[in-house]
């Protein structure tokens, strides 16, 4: 035991190190090889994870680019259509106005 502590010493302070020091063919080498494979595979979900993360960011990115494009072209259609098709409809109401007053007229005019 004092031989355990005196390597955990001289090891840095580390007693896990210094058991896989002192007896690499018991705790050491198994925990060791489990703890890399595990480190490993931490990592690589780590990896995957910002890869996911970095594809999810950039379809997000163009998905509001598009919606900016497409609420662009909406208000350039509703103007259009203010503009042009407002003062069309207009003409037609007035039209249909004095059509309604000519046929009015004709029709008292023709019961006398």
């Amino acid at each position: 035991m004092i031989r355990l502590y005196a390597l955990a010493v001289a090891t840095g302070g580390s007693p896990a190190l210094a058991q896989v020091v002192a007896d690499p063919g018991g705790f050491g080498a198994g925990t060791a090889a489990l703890t890399g494979a595990i480190t490993a595979l931490t990592g690589a979900l780590v990896w995957v994870s910002k890869a996911v993360w970095g594809q999810e960011v950039a379809r997000s990115n163009e998905a509001r680019t598009e919606l900016r494009e497409t609420r662009a072209e909406l208000r350039e259609l509703n103007g259009k259509i203010m503009g042009e098709y407002a003062p069309t409809l207009a003409r037609a109401t007035d039209a249909l106005a004095e059509l309604t007053s000519a046929l009015a007229r004709s029709g008292s005019s023709g019961s006398r």
